[in-house]
């Protein structure tokens, strides 16, 4: 073959099967390796890549290989694309699952996130939930279990006004049975509204009441309205921090 430069060659057959013979500056001399050569000298163990390195497609790291010094896959799959996917020794872990280091070279696994941890959720109740919520307190956040209370730090609400306001006196209030999390929002500030708006009650603290931990242990958080709402279509999101402690 004529000499030619590289970007004059034609463009190759995709994807490559490692067999590819790919030229190599080995100790000034150019020698010849194939793609699957330099496929496994990534892989094998404590190969190091500098700089910003862009992998596409699913690419499996088998081995210790360290980008940088602060990236370390062991029997990692990464695919990146429409869907990403990241597994370890091929477990993709359940929903809600995080990914935490063992520490040194053991493989990281898979694990639930702490109760203990704080969280931030949205709940979003339909204009059904919002009618009914006189008679049918709506449960925000399920009772986490015996000997477990949830101990919630904020809350905040967003009102959507869609065509028409609710009608109805009475108060909103998220509650654990029959202890009040936040004071009462009047109607008239909230489902009353003929606009969106977002909403910051006021928290209580009940472990300043007269109530023990034990009378709200397994308790769920709901929400509910002092009187009947009416007429309204509207829909209501509440936003709630808070964690989970074991007694």
């Amino acid at each position: 073959m004529a000499n030619i430069e590289i970007n004059q060659l034609p463009a190759g057959t995709l994807p490559l099967d490692g067999t590819e013979i790919i030229p190599v500056d080995q100790g000034a001399t150019t020698v010849q390796v194939t793609v699957e050569d330099v496929a496994d000298f990534i892989k094998a163990d404590n190969n190091t890549f500098s700089g910003t390195n862009t992998f596409s497609g699913t690419n499996s790291f088998l081995g210790a290989t360290t980008m940088n010094g602060l990236l370390a896959l062991y029997s990692f799959d990464l695919g990146l694309g429409t869907t990403t996917i990241i597994k370890v020794n091929g477990d993709p872990g359940t929903s809600g699952q995080v990914l935490t280091s063992q520490g040194g070279a053991a493989t990281p696994i898979w694990g639930d996130i702490p109760t203990t941890a704080v969280k931030t959720i949205k709940v979003s109740l339909t204009s059904a939930n919002i009618l009914a919520l006189n008679t049918t307190p709506f449960v925000l956040i399920p009772a986490p279990g015996a000997g477990k209370i949830l101990n919630v730090l904020n809350v905040k609400y967003r009102y959507n006004f869609v065509s028409t306001a609710y009608t109805g006196e009475g108060s909103i209030y998220c509650n654990l049975r029959n202890f009040y999390v936040t004071d009462n929002t009047q109607n008239e500030f909230a489902l009353s509204a003929t606009s969106t708006r977002f909403i910051k009650p006021v928290m209580v603290n009940i472990e300043q009441s007269t109530s023990s931990l034990i009378d709200y242990e397994n308790v769920a958080l709901s929400l509910f309205c002092t009187t009947p709402q009416l007429n309204g279509n509207g829909t209501f999101d509440v936003y709630i921090t808070y964690n989970t402690i074991t007694l």
